[in-house]
């Protein structure tokens, strides 16, 4: 179960937010406007605790959530949001200290499942495997490690967009990762500190809730950088970006100006917003889509009739704005969606339609988000 409640913030404070309870084993996830953090016991004795700087006034979201097992907890909490940035609390939790429905996710089964260093395992997601409190199916591996030596866990899919997690022994804090491999793959490296059996939780994101298919899990020695390419997720992986009916209309030959604002459509895949225009396109005609802004890193889909996946681009019309030049496959309304490459960006951008065809700018994206 998860509640979730708003915190205003003052612009460039730091903040820690703490979530204690003596009835249930405290999970905190904290969003919004340059942060994106969650906890499970940081904080004093069992409890969770986020501290960060926020940027922004917000809105932020604080969202009061469990640990997976037992499934289906329960109970009272306390909340706290201090002015000011706590440090973490090392290693004050013990399982005897968990109040009794709050068990610790390490001690559900990897049924089985094992994995070792220098392995590739193919495996399948399915709706037999176990339901997360945000109703993604996961399945859980064992990996032995040695005690202070780095590995990278990989984890691929063309089904789903995939979501990694990692703990066990000497792992205080969370270890999630969505998409720090290549493509949209998800990838955790990190130095294992003590020797023993740790869990690798296999696992989707929240754009298509109960999310199945094949993956490849791959385990490496060593520490591996966090790989920044494009994530295109599988076609059946794409949260709906826009609403189907009454959006505004950008014609051929047409500029537009318009703003991105926290309004809009959210994109819980990426914590991005998204703004969409219906664009008629007739079969067969080329045409060239740009996307600018002084306020955002340009980001542009195309969906519609004929369009399997959706077209995309980021950077080909120079300067950190988008251009994506495409022929209708079929006649109808397509729909033309105004999206960023930076979390929560807003502000005012133009969107312009021209007939045929435009090459991609050679100009640098030098703008630092």
């Amino acid at each position: 179960y998860i509640q979730t409640w708003t915190l205003t913030a003052v612009p460039n404070s730091r903040y820690t937010v703490d979530l204690s309870s003596d009835e249930f084993d405290p999970y905190l996830m904290v969003d919004g406007p340059g942060v994106n953090d969650g906890d499970l016991h940081s904080g004093q004795g069992c409890a969770a605790r986020v501290a960060a700087r926020f940027p922004e006034a917000g809105p932020y979201r604080i969202r009061v959530n469990t640990t997976t097992h037992p499934l289906r907890q329960t109970g009272r909490f306390t909340l706290a949001v201090i002015k000011d940035s706590l440090g973490k609390v090392e290693g004050d939790c013990s399982p005897s200290q968990r109040p009794a429905g709050g068990g610790g996710p390490v001690a559900v089964s990897s049924g089985g499942r094992t994995i070792a260093s220098g392995q590739t395992m193919t495996g399948q997601l399915t709706a037999n495997d176990e339901l997360f409190p945000d109703t993604t199916y996961l399945q859980r591996w064992s990996f032995t490690a040695a005690p202070g030596r780095a590995y990278t866990i990989d984890l691929a899919s063309d089904d789903f967009e995939p979501y990694l997690m990692v703990e066990g022994p000497g792992i205080t804090e969370f270890q999630g990762n969505m998409d720090g491999g290549s493509g949209c793959a998800a990838r955790i490296s990190r130095v294992f500190p003590q020797s023993g059996s740790y869990t690798i939780k296999v696992n989707t994101t929240t754009a298509v809730r109960r999310a199945t298919g094949a993956f490849r899990l791959t385990v490496t020695d060593g520490q591996r950088d966090k790989i920044e390419d494009a994530c295109s997720p599988p076609s059946g992986a794409q949260e709906p970006l826009i609403r189907e009916t009454g959006l505004p209309t950008i014609t051929i030959g047409q500029t537009v100006q318009g703003r991105l604002t926290r309004q809009d459509v959210f994109r819980e895949i990426d914590s991005t917003y998204a703004q969409s225009w219906t664009l008629r396109g007739t079969a067969s005609q080329t045409v060239t889509i740009d996307l600018e802004s002084d306020d955002f890193d340009s980001y542009l889909f195309v969906m519609g009739p004929g369009i399997a996946r959706s077209n995309q681009d980021n950077d080909s019309g120079g300067n950190c704005n988008a251009r994506l030049t495409m022929t209708f496959p079929q006649s109808g309304d397509y729909q033309v969606v105004v999206n960023t490459d930076g979390k929560y960006a807003t502000g005012a951008f133009t969107l312009s339609v021209t007939n045929g065809a435009k090459p991609k700018s050679l100009a640098r994206c030098r703008r630092d988000q």
